[in-house]
């Protein structure tokens, strides 16, 4: 199962594009990395975040490119979680 959140809401940045500290993906890490499997699958831990954000979502929308770039916000999630860049393949089982 994977996550998904918005990393921009309308005219402002979420704090998952540009505050960690007050983001979900900060809040909930320790449940993504832990949660037992349900049926599916034999480890534990959700297979990730998706972060849902088109580079500008309409023409009266805030856009993620600079100057809201969400480096302090996923890009420090990517950081504290080890995230390898580029990211390999998702586990198979």
């Amino acid at each position: 199962m994977t996550g998904s959140l918005y990393i921009v809401t309308g005219h402002n940045p979420a704090p998952e594009c540009n505050n960690f500290s007050s983001s979900l993906e900060n809040s909930t890490g320790n449940y993504v990395l832990t949660v037992p499997p349900a049926g599916a699958g034999t480890t534990s831990g959700m297979l990730g975040y998706m972060f849902w954000a088109a580079e500008c979502q309409g023409t009266h929308s805030i856009c993620t490119t600079p100057p809201n770039t969400c480096e302090a916000g996923v890009g420090t999630g990517a950081k504290t979680y080890n995230i390898p860049l580029p990211m390999p393949a998702l586990r198979q089982q």
